[in-house]
């Protein structure tokens, strides 16, 4: 089976991913963080904002969605996605796929308090009033995700 992990930045998927694992103890089951799976195919970067600053954000979309497809390719797998990974894309691509998705839906007050100091995460940057207008537009992603 095919598992996906997915909610905004800072509602808890990596935290997640290692609980599962740990509670599950499958060992032939893999546990894949997005992003750090990602910064290990592009080892000359240190962090996932070198990344975007480097590449842009729509080299990283694209190779982000090809990852995400790769991966699922795999049986037995529960992948942690980044907070901006759901997209129209990923939702189309997503339909020819058996999988199972865990939407952790946490308030936007509780994302920004999580990730608010975190200079590695490239929202940070854009301040709270611009990151509240992408929550919203992520969430309604992630309620078309949740329907599939």
């Amino acid at each position: 089976m095919r598992f996906i992990i997915y909610g905004f930045s800072g509602s808890g998927k990596t935290t997640k991913l290692k609980e599962l694992k740990l509670k599950n103890n499958q060992t032939d089951y893999q546990y894949v963080d997005l992003d750090e799976y990602i910064l290990s195919l592009e080892p000359s970067y240190g962090r996932l904002g070198s990344l975007v600053e480097d590449k842009g954000w729509s080299w990283f979309r694209n190779r982000e969605l090809q990852v995400i497809m790769e991966l699922l390719e795999r049986e037995n797998i529960y992948i942690a996605l980044g907070g901006g990974s759901v997209s129209e894309s990923l939702i189309s691509n997503l339909k020819q796929v058996d999988f199972k998705g865990i939407y952790l839906d946490v308030d936007f007050e509780t994302c920004w308090m999580r990730i608010k100091d975190d200079t590695n995460r490239p929202l940070v940057k854009l301040g709270p009033d611009q990151c509240l207008a992408i929550y919203n537009d992520r969430v309604k992603m992630f309620k078309q995700l949740e329907k599939l």
